[in-house]
């Protein structure tokens, strides 16, 4: 016997969508044989239109569930599939033949349990979405900067922020609407509107391909990503003995414990060196970025924190080959000079006397040859 595969819609507590969607395929000669999880298997049989209930029932003896089929059947109801353990599809060839469910009030109760149980689903799913936003917001806390945090998100969590926390909140109010509105009709003694199956289940293929999406694309980008090697060739690092002649860098220790070298889909490379002589510190800071807005937006984030630690830093935009440079001076001998081009922003700070006037047309020269 010929026999098909279908996606089927997901919301088993809407029987309606469930029951138009097996009638409107028995009409073109289907009929389903087995039904679980995201596809549901059918058989092919003669076409012809007949009527399809799906019926929850709740826990009852083997002997009990018996008679009950038996009774169903003398009635011209054929039970063709059992879902999960309490989910019923029966159908029935004869038009004449009476509904298994007469009595309002006992189909609202019969199906009482079900939509408790989806009541409760979709705030769990909102749960997700507080879950997912709250990490979110635990590493922007880390970094003290929503765009840092972002910069250096791996392509999963890219994933998870941009389209699975937001289809988490999409579902979890959708579901929670209609089985409101589904509860309301049964509680005023009416069976709940005719379902779209059209749409339940086109919902269901997007939410499904994007959950698909997470593990066939996020994760094996996120693994491509770190076995690429990440190369610091070209990027400028000035050293203390660039700032003055007089340096000596015997003096001078590499500061282990602010180096950084990371890279991550946003920004393909951040390195970080720091030396320390004394009090004095010399930090390069390299930043390659995706996008050029992000340049931008990260150049302006640099001169906000600045001017956060010196309010009354003095500010001077330098003429530059690059697209756009700045020298900022706060307090007796803190400067750090920003230079942007491009996606790659360049910053050295100082905190002891030196013209980093002088350091940057030689910045300029490795800047542009990097480009």
């Amino acid at each position: 016997m010929k026999k098909k595969r279908m996606f089927a819609p997901q919301e088993l507590w809407d029987p309606r969508a469930i029951e138009l969607w097996l009638e409107d395929e028995a009409k073109k000669g289907w009929r389903v044989i087995k039904g679980s999880g995201w596809f549901w298997v059918f058989e092919k049989c003669e076409a012809m239109p007949c009527r399809v209930r799906v019926q929850y029932q709740g826990p009852m003896e083997r002997n009990a569930w018996e008679e009950r089929i038996a009774t169903y059947e003398e009635m011209g109801w054929h039970l063709a599939v059992v879902l999960g353990q309490y989910y019923e599809i029966f159908y029935c060839d004869d038009p004449l033949a009476m509904e298994p469910d007469t009595d309002p009030e006992v189909y609202a109760m019969a199906w009482k349990a079900p939509l408790r149980r989806s009541w409760w689903g979709g705030w769990g799913v909102l749960l997700v979405f507080v879950i997912a936003f709250a990490l979110i917001t635990a590493e922007i806390w880390i970094e003290r900067s929503v765009l840092k945090a972002f910069l250096q998100m791996s392509y999963r969590s890219l994933y998870v922020f941009f389209v699975l926390a937001p289809l988490a909140l999409v579902m979890a109010i959708r579901q929670l609407l209609r089985v409101k509105r589904a509860r309301q009709a049964l509680e005023a003694g009416m069976v709940p509107i005719e379902g779209d199956w059209h749409k339940s289940r086109r919902w269901w293929r997007v939410c499904g391909g994007i959950l698909l999406a997470f593990w066939l694309v996020a994760w094996p980008a996120d693994i491509f990503w770190i076995t690429n090697d990440v190369d610091i060739e070209g990027c400028v690092t000035v050293r203390p003995v660039d700032l003055t002649n007089e340096t000596d860098t015997k003096e001078w220790d590499f500061d282990v414990g602010g180096y950084v070298l990371r890279t991550a889909p946003l920004q393909p490379l951040w390195y970080r060196t720091v030396f320390q002589c004394e009090n004095k510190t010399v930090e390069n800071e390299w930043n390659d970025l995706r996008f050029e807005c992000l340049a931008k937006a990260l150049y302006r984030e640099q001169t906000k924190e600045f001017l956060n630690d010196w309010p009354d830093a003095t500010v001077e935009n330098l003429e530059t080959v690059c697209t756009e440079a700045i020298l900022l001076t706060g307090g007796e001998n803190e400067q750090m000079l920003l230079v942007r081009t491009g996606t790659l922003v360049y910053l050295l700070r100082t905190n002891y006397p030196a013209d980093l006037r002088d350091a940057k047309v030689s910045i300029e020269d490795r800047f542009t040859a990097h480009q």
